[in-house]
């Protein structure tokens, strides 16, 4: 507890489970937010972050007044019994705090209040006792550490009084994490992934071949990325001349960020490693010459005046035929003394399979001991399948070695080897592919830097850079895709573009757009879809074909299942974009034409009935195109920033969304004047701060990246200039005090637009040319994407 806190007026017991700590400003610089609510909207339903409404129950009600904490809306639970609870998604969360500010009023002795958590069960997380007259308000935070942090974590206020004058004030709702968002290299002690190099810089010290093409890199087949390793062993394979070695092909002494050789010892404490493996299809078991059928992949080895086999090694053959497989052998102890060691010992792993021509992902836990008090464990994950299998435990066995007679019982620093190393053999040649090795202290990171890569998903770019995309005049329905007018945007710009969208319309047909998709991708671009549920393409009609609740119900699951699997079989990186500008009622995706705000027509009874059905469509193509494997697919929620139309608080952006487990990126679209007879000429930052704007676009999601999907404004209009709104944008993307924008898509073209000519087109002027071409010359700009799951664009 805080020494300047004062709690003397109101006795506060904590759970066991729970320390709160009364909040004191700035401890927790960094902190990122999950969730927060702070009411403001006056609906249950408000906030971000979260997985579903609030439920109340009893004498739960929102206020409005001066007695607010921050803002003009608070809680009120007020005695009896009165309580709320809300749920969200935590899964993978660490450093998990809930921070909100309370006032207690007229509590008297056996009042109480409480804080509950539930991670598949209930927990009392904080208990708030009387007796207090009139509290003051006061910020708690609560570390969550110490329970589940599961996918449905729920938690709940109440009170319990037996006066109905007593009362609990909510306010200002946040979960936080005070740990950095997960980067798994960052975390780790090792890591190479083989997509630069073998050896040198923070991978392998040394490699072992005898000759050439024993040890490359390759494109196919990798497990992680785009580069893995192919190793071959052949007979005679014997880069170190010595009596009685056997064969091998292999790389020695892991290195660290800084290029320093890794060594362990008693001082290493407890690591883990990861790696992936995969045997020849063809693999035959090593022939059983005078040392066994051993061979190993990865081994621990000792100092070599101990003249000992390695003290721990994953065998992929084990010591007889009917042990073979994959198998831990140890060699630990005071080798002097076979009373005090191992020697030799197997450990198979549960499944003896050896999955040859199958991915096989392996994790080893090592608490390092030259005496039995060691420990091993095995996770192991085969290919296909989604989580790893804890398969074997050894407890109080020796990871290293010594020898009394050699260094006077001190532990020599041991060293890591991995490729193949076997016995001498006269006919066999085996080949076997290893991708990315890993060394960390926690099992989490490494799990986390070990999950498959397979979804395909656009990254923020490195160092703050912003992505440099554009819409290159495909024509007025936005689907005459051509190299050609790609390559003149181009040309036009000076500068590559990150990708470029085009438009589909259902009902010009729902096959795999392949054509248009690879021309794009043959430009060097990314494409961008953009799915129109639409019959016409005339605005504020409704649509009653293509409409959502046929989507929801699925009248069209068929031909988007033949989509999503078309590209997943393509396995070309694609942006898709699902009912743009979906708080706009010119598109008929709109909740204006879904049932608006109204409450009780469908679904939830506490969400407005249109954004809910838009939600539900949108979480419906997403849900079947992840049942057909299309991980290739990065999600964008797309809206604008004219928020007014409809102008009610139910067309508000959050009500769309179909949730941080679904969405990838948020895409806004940011226009000024469109027409030179608009009596308007609004600035970028005006648009931004209008009606809350960006207040609104922020209560989206807290999570994902931002990124503009349309901007533009017209040229030769009486109140402004393009060019200088054109320099005044991209001063403001780059750096924002409102907004955060990772990327930026330019809409270049031109259309007759009531009359007058809407002239978006980069060159509609030598002077929106010129502060065009300079303005995304500047370095913050980038034009190459990247992708997790490839590494690179692909």
């Amino acid at each position: 507890m805080p020494a300047h806190v004062d709690m003397s007026a109101m006795p506060v017991i904590l759970s066991r489970l729970i320390l709160l700590l009364l909040f004191i400003p700035g401890l927790s610089w960094g902190a990122r937010p999950l969730a927060s609510d702070d009411f403001e909207s006056g609906g249950w339903q408000s906030g971000t972050g979260w997985s579903a409404p609030w439920r109340h129950s009893g004498s739960a009600t929102l206020r409005q007044g001066g007695e607010a904490h921050g803002g003009a809306f608070f809680v009120q639970l007020r005695g009896g019994t009165a309580g709320m609870t809300r749920r969200l998604d935590l899964s993978g969360g660490q450093g998990v705090h809930l921070r909100f500010w309370y006032r207690l009023q007229s509590f008297k002795k056996g009042d109480r209040a409480l804080l509950q958590v539930n991670d598949g069960v209930w927990h009392q997380a904080l208990r708030l006792e009387g007796p207090e007259k009139n509290s003051a308000w006061q910020q708690a935070d609560v570390d969550l550490s110490a329970f589940g942090m599961e996918k449905n974590f729920r938690i709940r206020f109440e009170i319990h009084s037996g006066s109905r004058q007593s009362r609990l004030f909510l306010d200002d709702i946040q979960l936080i994490s005070d740990s950095p968002a997960p980067d798994p290299r960052g975390q780790l002690s090792f890591y190479c992934d083989w997509e630069q190099q073998i050896t040198g810089g923070s991978c392998w010290d040394e490699l072992y071949a005898a000759g050439e093409g024993r040890f490359v890199r390759v494109t196919d087949p990798v497990r992680q990325g785009r580069h893995a390793v192919r190793v071959e062993v052949r007979p005679g394979d014997d880069p170190l001349h010595c009596e009685g070695c056997g064969e091998r092909s292999e790389v020695s002494n892991m290195r660290d960020q800084q290029g320093r050789v890794i060594m362990e010892d008693e001082h290493s404490g407890v690591k883990f490693y990861a790696f992936s493996i995969m045997l020849d299809a063809g693999w035959q078991t090593p022939e059983p010459e005078d040392d066994g059928l051993w061979g190993i992949v990865f081994q621990l080895h000792g100092p070599d005046e101990l003249d000992a086999s390695q003290s721990v090694a994953l065998d992929v053959t084990g010591i007889d035929r009917e042990g073979e497989g994959f198998n831990i052998i140890l060699n630990g102890g005071d080798l002097d003394d076979p009373d005090n060691s191992l020697q030799s010992e197997a450990f198979p792993l549960s499944d003896p399979d050896l999955n040859k021509g199958h991915w096989v992902d392996f994790i080893l836990k090592i608490r390092f001991a030259s005496d039995f008090s060691g420990a091993v464990d095995v996770w192991r994950r085969n290919e296909g399948e989604e989580k790893f299998r804890h398969v074997l435990a050894l407890r109080d066995v020796p990871t290293l070695q010594y020898r009394s007679s050699v260094n006077h019982g001190r532990v020599g620093p041991h060293n890591w080897q991995h490729g193949f190393y076997r016995p001498r053999q006269k006919h066999i040649t085996n080949v076997l592919w290893l991708d990315r090795v890993l060394r960390g202290s926690r099992l989490a990171d490494v799990m986390a830097a070990m999950n498959p890569s397979s979804r395909v998903k656009l990254q923020p770019a490195a160092d703050d850079g912003i992505y440099f995309a554009a819409f290159p005049d495909f024509g007025e329905d936005e689907d005459q895709v051509s190299r050609e007018r790609i390559r003149a945007f181009e040309e036009l710009a000076g500068r590559k573009i990150a990708w470029a969208p085009f438009s589909q319309y259902w009902s010009e047909g729902m096959d795999y757009p392949r054509d248009k998709i690879q021309i794009i991708h043959d430009s060097g671009a990314v494409p961008l879809v953009r799915l129109q549920p639409r019959s016409t393409t005339r605005e504020y009609v409704r649509e009653t074909r293509f409409t959502l609740e046929r989507i929801i119900q699925g009248d069209f699951d068929a031909p988007l299942a033949r989509w999503a699997r078309d590209a997943r079989d393509h396995g070309i990186p694609l942006l898709v974009d699902f009912g743009i500008e979906v708080n706009g009622r010119w598109f008929p995706w709109n909740g204006y034409w879904n049932g608006g705000g109204i409450l009780d027509g469908y679904g939830d009874p506490a969400y407005p009935d249109g954004p809910e059905r838009f939600r539900d469509a949108y979480r419906h193509i997403i849900d079947l195109f992840r049942a057909q494997g299309a991980d290739n697919i990065t999600w964008f929620f797309h809206l604008t920033m004219y928020m007014n139309e409809p102008p009610d608080e139910w067309n508000q952006p959050r009500y769309y969304y179909p949730g941080d487990d679904y969405i990838d990126w948020i895409g806004v679209s940011i226009y000024g004047a469109l027409h030179p007879g608009e009596d308007y000429w609004d600035s970028f930052e005006e648009i931004l701060t209008q009606e809350d704007a960006n207040q609104k676009i922020r209560a989206v999601s807290a999570n994902k990246p931002l990124a503009i999907l349309e901007m533009g404004v017209t040229d030769h209009h009486p109140r402004g200039s393009k060019a200088q709104w054109l320099r005044d944008a991209f001063e403001k993307i780059r750096g924002n005090p409102y907004l955060r924008f990772r990327a930026v898509t330019y809409w270049h073209e031109n259309w007759d637009n009531e009359g007058s000519q809407t002239s978006l087109r980069i060159d509609s002027s030598p002077e929106a040319l010129a502060a065009f071409r300079e303005s995304v010359a500047d370095p913050a700009f980038v034009s190459t994407p990247v992708f997790s799951g490839t590494g690179s664009r692909p």
